[in-house]
């Protein structure tokens, strides 16, 4: 069955008492049809304004290369394809997923970036955010293909958010991927 929405988090630290670390997986079945998107979208996507007011803020701070005029369209299409995804996640992560689709759409359906975060986790990691968007992805097996990739690459991924979101016309596989190398190295421009 295609998957809508993936979610991955894995710890840092062992499971107290224990050697083996733990992963959670959260995985949601809930494709929605473009001519369903399209409708629900021309019959109005009721955003609470609090979400907006938080998404936008978080956009301002984070992301002012954003196209501000979009912003209730594109809050609008996210609404309707995964309201409790745009409800519980924090606005910074809501307003990646955004962004992401506007450089994507923006990049003729086709947006990679690789990211080091700014700063490590309490372990001293530096964890490298890959950021994938593709429209018109592969309805079924495209997460299993990226995550063979990344494996190949010897990178594990210690969170990961993964959606499909229709516009109404097309969908998109809107992909953030936490990762590091599983050597323990760190990754760095120019590594291979």
């Amino acid at each position: 069955q295609a998957i809508s929405y993936a979610m991955f988090e894995h710890s840092t630290e062992p499971i107290p008492g224990m050697k083996q670390t733990l992963e959670i997986q959260h995985y949601e079945f809930d494709c929605k049809v473009d001519a369903d998107v399209a409708d629900m979208l021309a019959k109005g996507a009721s955003v609470p304004a609090e979400l907006r007011d938080a998404v936008k803020a978080a956009l301002r701070a984070d992301y002012p290369d954003f196209d501000f005029a979009e912003l209730a369209d594109r809050l609008a299409v996210l609404w309707v394809n995964h309201p409790i995804y745009a409800r519980s996640a924090p606005a910074r992560r809501v307003a990646q997923t955004l962004r992401l689709m506007q450089l994507c759409e923006r990049a003729g359906g086709l947006y990679l970036d690789v990211e080091a975060r700014a700063t490590p986790r309490p372990d001293g990691v530096r964890e490298i955010r890959v950021s994938l968007a593709v429209a018109s992805p592969p309805h079924r097996g495209f997460l299993e293909q990226i995550l063979e990739i990344l494996n190949r690459l010897d990178l594990a991924v210690m969170r990961a958010y993964v959606l499909e979101v229709s516009n109404g016309k097309e969908p998109y596989a809107l992909c953030t991927f936490f990762v590091e190398p599983r050597d323990g190295g760190q990754l760095v421009t120019g590594s291979p």
